[in-house]
């Protein structure tokens, strides 16, 4: 397995403003939403910090209730190894917009990795990147199997595990493999990748990346819903995932 001593450098994307979970996210940044007792995001930062042989350069968006997720990364920054830094976005860029604003900070890595926050994922980052270093492509998509494709950016790979067709929340959608929001890009990728206009990765940025995929293979969920927020919790509380 290739080793991540040199660390990519990661930009999770928490600036959402939940609009579909309301009332919670009124006094709750999405990405602060609790399953079992801990944030969404406190998941995605052991993630990171288990992946990473060295200290990592974690950058957070925010926008919505940013003084909450400030100071929520600010103490976990006091007992972490790494260095973590919260970018406020006092109007929303969009996904998008947000990745043109840190593309230079982006790029001056050897490689970077971008997460979106508002997911609740058993993805093993080491195998991922693992895949995404001997595939050789510019970028690696990790993808899920979702049971509401209409709400999701689907794909179709060739047998070459290439992303041959992106369209995100299809109205026909072609299967129900999806964009699990974790992607990884070769040095200098998204310089050339992205353009003036672009405001929304799924609609605008990921339709003409020329990726690989690489299917989670135990679960992860969007919580995009009160409906998935349930789901999520009740399983965890009965032990069908950890």
């Amino acid at each position: 397995m290739a080793s991540p001593a040199r660390s990519p450098r990661f930009l999770v994307l928490a600036a959402g403003v939940g609009v579909r979970l309301r009332p919670l996210t009124y006094t709750t940044p999405k990405a602060l939403v609790e399953v079992d007792g801990a944030p969404l995001l406190d998941r995605w930062f052991r993630c990171i910090e288990n992946f990473c042989a060295r200290p990592a350069e974690v950058l957070v968006n925010s926008h919505h209730l940013h003084d909450q997720l400030a100071d929520w990364v600010a103490a976990y920054a006091r007992r972490s190894k790494s260095h973590w830094t919260v970018a406020h976005e006092p109007s929303l860029l969009g996904t998008g917009g947000t990745l043109r604003k840190h593309a230079e900070w982006l790029n001056g890595a050897t490689a970077s990795m971008v997460i979106y926050a508002d997911n609740y994922s058993s993805i093993d980052l080491r195998r991922f990147w693992a895949a995404h270093v001997a595939g050789g492509a510019a970028a690696t998509m990790a993808l899920f199997r979702t049971a509401t494709p209409q709400t999701c950016g689907i794909v179709v790979l060739n047998d070459a595990n290439r992303v041959v067709d992106f369209q995100e929340k299809p109205k026909a959608p072609a299967g129900n493999l999806a964009n699990a929001g974790v992607l990884a890009f070769r040095a200098g990728v998204l310089k050339s990748l992205l353009r003036e206009g672009d405001r929304d990765l799924g609609y605008d940025v990921l339709p003409r990346l020329a990726a690989a995929g690489w299917p989670i293979d135990s679960f992860h969920y969007d919580i995009g819903t009160h409906q998935d927020l349930a789901l999520v919790r009740r399983r965890v509380r009965t032990g069908e995932i950890g």
